[in-house]
């Protein structure tokens, strides 16, 4: 799994929106490959509220980089400012992911 990391904040701090109105999650490539939607298509609150990014969300607080690999080496997260663990908790009880707590907790002893 490699070192331990709090989750990419950019998930819940920004998007990037590209030339043609896609929503993205990163900068780098492949980025465009992670859209989240399209603007022409959905409203900017629905598109960030959506399924996808609670997947990519989730992904990251569990350390789950199975399906994003370029998340699980990206050294950018370093750079950006991190939550403290108790935020990742309240998000998981705020999505109604309370048994995914103690998984978490126990990866950040």
């Amino acid at each position: 799994m490699g070192a331990k990391r709090l989750p990419c904040t950019w998930l819940w701090d920004m998007v990037i929106i590209n030339e043609r109105g896609d929503v993205l999650v990163c900068t780098a490539p492949p980025a465009e490959e992670f859209s989240l939607g399209n603007l022409a298509e959905q409203k900017l609150s629905v598109i960030v509220s959506g399924q996808r990014m609670k997947q990519f969300r989730l992904a990251h607080i569990m350390q789950d980089f199975t399906e994003l690999p370029f998340c699980g080496i990206c050294g950018d997260r370093l750079i950006y400012k991190n939550y403290d663990i108790e935020f990742f908790i309240k998000y998981l009880l705020d999505i109604g992911r309370e048994d995914l707590i103690p998984r978490f907790e126990e990866i950040f002893k």
